[in-house]
């Protein structure tokens, strides 16, 4: 999915409470952020929030395995591709 896609997405179905960059994360290697057009960034972001997922439950676990082989954590100041379709999956109930 390119940039544009995905920001049209966020756009219907994301509260946009602050700006973002104009740039989405694909996945990261070590400190190292690869965008939609393969560009590369060092990462020198930190965090904004935390969230609470509890603890040991197998389909949780495997979807966090999963994802940590791209993409940890990207600030929400970019573009998520993930989270831009979960949003719309949560809307649509």
């Amino acid at each position: 999915m390119d940039l544009k896609k995905i920001k049209e997405l966020s756009a219907r179905n994301y509260m946009n409470v602050f700006s973002r960059q104009n740039i989405c994360f694909t996945h990261g290697n070590g400190n190292r952020l690869y965008d939609t057009s393969g560009k590369e960034y060092i990462d020198f972001v930190s965090g904004i929030g935390v969230n609470c997922l509890g603890y040991n439950n197998p389909d949780l676990t495997r979807a966090i395995s999963e994802q940590a082989g791209k993409l940890i954590h990207s600030s929400n100041l970019f573009y998520n591709r993930e989270q831009a379709i979960l949003s719309e999956k949560m809307l649509k109930g």
